[in-house]
């Protein structure tokens, strides 16, 4: 064409390039692998006649183009009539491209991973023969438009303003409008297809064919825009989607658009709407937004919008939804709208639901929660149309948790209904119910005639094993539907009885305690349970129950034995240690999860002395109840006697305390009288050798003793250390009886009673921390008595004596006496 470059760098100001012509592709400039600038340039009248960019044609280029003119170019077999640009990253700024022809693309083609940035530019007026008339952004393609951009008056069959096939596009604060489609079932203003778009702040306007039509696995997210008097034949005047796609509109308006269904919008496919408004639209037939969800699994949500003064020239001036078979309503959220001076001419002046029929039943249109209608008109009701006509049955059915054998508690309603759901109240006729398998019957056939439309049946028994589903058909006349009944397990403690076809209590020596079984299970898994039957057991007298903790190695036991978790059940029903203690009656029951929150741990009688559950279980030592006290060997509780009688106890262990304190001293310092008669004469050497070696005697005892002690201590602490069912009984009460070689004084006095008397505030602590200061400190105690006495001897005589003899004066000093050798004698002659 005009111009051809490769890997070069172009910078064009003021250019003019006017018809050239060029065989393959760029008419005016083709570029490859280059960097080109353009600034007030003009690309005027050139053609490409194969491979198309009639004006320009870049691949892996980079390119701008600002206050340039595009027009007039032509790629007639080819893509790209204006700009062809393939993996190009390209920006046009305040540039129009404009009356560009070509196959596909006619103002621009943008193909592959280029990105292309519009700001400010105008694309108007192009044709294309096939899709794309402004721009076609294909495989890849990102295009960005804003900045006032306007896309308008361009033409094509499909697309007419902007054709997206597996692109993004990201659109703002511009305008498409007045676009033509060749097809009007097809879009005029921007079509996606396997494409996502993002508008916000965007004007759809006087479009000749969908303004937005989302198809085949596309995305629309659209803010703030507008749709004003668009339209369409036969759908979406200013929206369709498909069923494979999704669209989201938030704070848009839809105004004065037209089409024969869903002249606002006709979705096929999942669509949320928040904050909308949609005014003056007209449906030359139905719905302002047409619903067709016949596909089925779609999700609509359609909240806080308006509709205002729409028309439908037959039914849904507002809303039109076509269920699916086998569609559930509960896919469709209406909440918050207003609707206000809408008008049907047919029916539905806010919604009309058109039902499709699945096995004769019809279900209800969905309800719109919160939702405000004013003065809205239609020939039927406002939510639907009434029809004269019986199309089918409905049953209305109670919740089917039917027990087998028993009367049926709440009725079965049969109803003839019309096109639309409604009861037609004129119909008579009479109804059948009968059962359509061999599992359950209904003891043969059950009929009721109607009254206003509606036959209730109010008597059914149904026959059969508990957890059957019993099929069950209704029919009147050539009309049938069909239902379920669902047969539940016997309650917990019941069982079902073949013979009688019915449910009967657990006998003695069974339980069962969820509805999920038909037989109950016997108690040999632990013969000791009382189990009067039914869903409960009892707990002997003289026993305790602990539930067994669930664990990895009940799992696995479970698992081998084929049980669940609500037969499979394993407590522990132990002997309390002191039985007459236990005799609290506790009554157990289950859930299907395990113990339900009951007393599960038998409890000691008040006036056993004993004091919690667990601890008359075995827990040694036991704990007693205020009032009472251990015995010496720790597993008895026995009661206190009186106040008066524990105090005088403890004053006569003190007193025996002392005196046995002060005798043994008075025994050691007798000995003193051997120095006293040395002193005097009357004694000699040889008698303080002979004391001293007594001394050195016990002294070599007390470690002996001391060793042996402490061996018969251990021996006793045997039934502590040890879990009392490893040792026999006749050992273990053997080793306890060594208690008493712990030298506790609270052997001989009941310090737990003493505490209990006097120490009430402190109940649960001072057993203990009188026991504890006591037996800590009377050692200690003892040490001082032994102190005083000695200080008063030191008083009475004096520290140092003097023997005399014929020829010498001997002085002996007390510490010599004690003396581990002879020879420490300490004598002074003088």
């Amino acid at each position: 064409g005009g111009l051809y470059g490769f890997v070069m760098t172009l910078k064009v100001t003021n250019g003019l390039f006017f018809a050239n012509r060029a065989q393959k592709e760029g008419g005016a400039i083709s570029l490859e692998s280059s960097a080109a600038q353009a600034f007030g340039t003009t690309l005027e009248s050139n053609t490409a006649d194969l491979f198309g960019g009639g004006g320009l044609s870049a691949t892996n280029s980079e390119i701008h183009l600002e206050a340039c003119a595009v027009q007039r170019n032509s790629a007639t077999s080819a893509a790209g009539g204006g700009l062809y640009l393939a993996h190009t990253k390209t920006s046009i700024v305040n540039t129009t491209v404009a009356s560009n022809a070509a196959a596909t693309g006619a103002g621009i083609s943008l193909l592959g991973s280029g990105v292309t940035s519009f700001q400010g530019a105008r694309v108007s007026n192009n044709e294309a023969q096939a899709q794309g008339g402004g721009i076609h952004v294909l495989e890849g393609g990102r295009l960005t438009l804003g900045n006032s951009s306007v896309v308008e008056g361009n033409v094509a069959y499909a697309g007419a303003g902007i054709l997206a096939d597996q692109a993004a596009l990201y659109l703002s604060e511009s305008h498409v409008r007045g676009n033509r489609a060749g097809n009007r079932d097809a879009a005029a203003g921007l079509q996606l297809s396997g494409a996502f778009a993002e508008a916000d702040g965007v004007v759809f306007e006087q479009q000749q064919g969908n303004a937005l039509r989302v198809m085949h696995n596309s995305t629309a997210l659209m803010r703030s825009s507008t749709f004003f008097n668009n339209s369409a034949t036969p759908i979406g005047g200013a929206l369709m989607s498909d069923s494979t796609s999704y669209a989201m509109l938030r704070g848009c308006l839809f105004s004065h658009n037209s089409a024969v269904n869903g002249s606002a919008a006709h979705h096929a496919g999942a669509v949320a709407i928040h904050n909308c408004t949609f005014h003056a639209n007209v449906a030359e037939q139905h719905g302002q937004i047409y619903l067709d969800l016949s596909g089925g699994g779609e999700t609509v949500s359609i909240n806080a919008s308006r509709f205002l003064r729409n028309v439908a020239q037959e039914h849904g001036a507002a809303l039109y939804m076509r269920e699916a078979r086998g569609w559930q309503a509960s896919s469709v959220t209406l909440a918050g709208l207003h609707a206000e001076e809408n008008h049907a001419y047919l029916g539905g002046s806010f919604m009309f639901w058109e039902p499709v029929w699945d096995n004769d039943v019809v279900s209800l249109p969905p309800e719109c929660s919160i939702c405000t209608l004013v003065n809205n008109t239609a020939s039927y009701s406002s939510v639907e149309g009434l029809a004269s006509e019986v199309y089918g049955l409905r049953v209305r059915a109670p919740d089917m948790d039917v027990r087998g054998g028993e009367l049926i508690s709440s009725p079965i309603e049969a109803e003839a209904v019309d096109l639309f759901g409604q009861v037609v109240t004129t119909f008579v006729a009479t109804m059948i119910l009968v059962s359509t398998d061999s599992k359950c019957d209904l003891g043969g056939i059950v009929a009721e005639n109607t009254v206003t439309g509606v036959a209730s049946f109010q008597f059914v028994v149904v026959n059969g094993a508990p957890g059957v589903s019993c099929q069950v058909k209704l029919t009147t006349g050539s009309m049938a539907t069909s239902f379920s009944l669902q047969l539940r397990y016997c309650a917990p403690g019941e069982q079902y009885d073949v013979g009688a076809q019915t449910c009967t209590p657990c006998p003695e020596g069974f339980l069962k305690f969820a509805n999920d079984s038909t037989t109950c299970y016997d108690c040999e898994g632990n013969a000791d349970l009382l189990c009067p039957g039914g869903n409960r057991y009892d707990i002997p007298n003289g026993t305790w129950l602990a539930p067994a903790a669930w664990s990895a190695a009940e799992d696995v036991r479970c698992e081998e034995e084929g049980l669940d978790a609500a037969h499979c059940f394993v407590d522990y029903l132990y002997q309390c240690y002191v039985p007459s203690a236990c005799t609290t009656t506790v009554d157990a029951r289950r859930s299907g999860s395990g113990l339900e929150e009951v007393a599960s741990l038998e409890l000691c009688a008040l006036d056993s002395g004993y004091g919690g559950g667990v601890l008359c279980g075995g827990t040694f030592p036991v704990v007693c109840q205020g009032g009472y006290y251990q015995d010496s060997l720790g597993d008895r509780c026995l009661r206190c006697g009186s106040k008066e009688g524990v105090s005088g106890a403890l004053v006569a262990v003190l007193a025996m305390l002392l005196v046995l304190t002060v005798v043994g001293f008075g025994v050691l310092m007798g000995k003193s009288q051997i120095i006293l008669g040395a002193m005097e004469g009357q004694n000699n050497l040889e008698d303080l050798a002979e004391f001293r070696g007594s001394v050195e005697a016990l002294a070599g005892l007390v470690p002996k003793l001391g060793i042996l002690l402490g061996y018969l201590q251990v021996f006793g602490a045997l039934g502590s250390v040890f879990d009392a069912d490893l040792l026999p009984d006749l050992l273990l009460t053997f080793t306890k009886s060594f208690f008493v070689f712990n030298l506790d004084i609270s052997v001989f006095l009941n310090l737990q009673c003493f505490s209990y008397y006097h120490l009430p505030s402190t109940e649960s602590l001072s057993a203990f921390m009188v026991t504890f200061v006591i037996s800590v400190m009377m050692p200690f105690l003892i040490i001082l008595l032994f102190a005083f006495c000695f200080r008063v001897y030191l008083l009475c005589f004096n520290n140092n004596t003097s023997l005399t003899t014929a020829d010498h004066r001997v002085r002996v000093t007390p510490a010599a006496l004690l003396s581990p050798a002879p020879s420490a004698l300490i004598i002074e002659c003088e």
